[in-house]
């Protein structure tokens, strides 16, 4: 009988073993994690270095928006809250959006009250108006019955920001 019709009567393929001489088992196991624990820290650090270099040049791209402004209109003390328009036509309908443009900036001097949308890419104001606070007004609801089916009205909120001046 040939070999490889004997094991097919002993019921079971035996494989062959993979032995390496002098390792045990759990040593390669260890060895196993502490390479893939070293694979994943070299892909966190990449990761985390990434995302340094990202948060620098956001910080830094504004500082430059901060100072060109500052060079064409005086600006309020303090630090402006500052942020990048990247879809523009979620703005429609309010005025001092009305000629904003993606990739235009928009710096708020909160404690001054005053926003200013500022174009990087002409180097120029397009807009300045003050932020005039809204306050919450409370809602009065009154309970109804089957008959008044009436539902309260709710006012409509106002933006945030009404354009007075503008420059070009």
């Amino acid at each position: 009988m040939a070999p490889w019709e004997r094991q097919k009567h002993e019921g079971k393929k035996k494989f062959a073993k993979l032995s390496f001489p002098g390792i045990k088992p759990i040593h390669f196991i260890i060895l196993l994690l502490l390479l893939f624990g070293g694979i994943a820290f070299y892909f966190y650090d990449k990761y985390q270095k990434a995302e340094n270099l990202l948060g620098e040049s956001i910080v830094a791209e504004n500082q430059k928006a901060i100072d060109e402004v500052a060079s064409l209109v005086e600006v309020p003390p303090g630090t402006p809250r500052v942020t990048t328009i990247e879809d523009a036509g979620q703005f429609a309908g309010q005025e001092f959006f009305s000629r904003a443009q993606n990739g235009d900036k928009v710096l708020v001097y909160v404690q001054a009250q005053k926003a200013i949308l500022y174009r990087p890419s002409t180097g120029k104001i397009i807009e300045i108006a003050p932020i005039i606070p809204t306050t919450p007004t409370p809602i009065k609801i009154t309970p109804t019955t089957a008959e008044d089916s009436e539902e309260p009205e709710v006012p409509p909120t106002e933006s945030p920001v009404s354009p007075t001046a503008s420059s070009e």
